[in-house]
């Protein structure tokens, strides 16, 4: 499991707010494997919308499904960030 210590402090975060297993393995069949700081990081702090929907959005596992590469991790304001340019 990742430690997210720091992060959790820094916006002071004291329980998980993360996605299901079922979420996770929802985006796991459309793409395949998935890298585990992936997975750790959507199970413990996917859902805190002051984290992942500020600025930037972090793709909720339910909307993963509309996208056809499997680099798309978060949607900036202005355009998709890519994992692997």
């Amino acid at each position: 499991m990742t430690d997210f210590t720091m992060i959790k402090k820094l916006f002071h975060i004291t329980k998980r707010n993360g996605f299901s297993r079922d979420e996770i393995q929802t985006i796991k069949n459309n793409f395949g494997e998935l890298p585990q700081v992936f997975i750790d990081y959507y199970l413990e702090l996917g859902k805190d919308e002051r984290l992942n929907h500020t600025q930037d959005s972090l793709i909720k596992p339910e909307q993963l499904q509309y996208f056809k590469h499997n680099e798309y991790l978060l949607r900036e304001s202005t355009c998709l960030c890519l994992g692997n340019p």
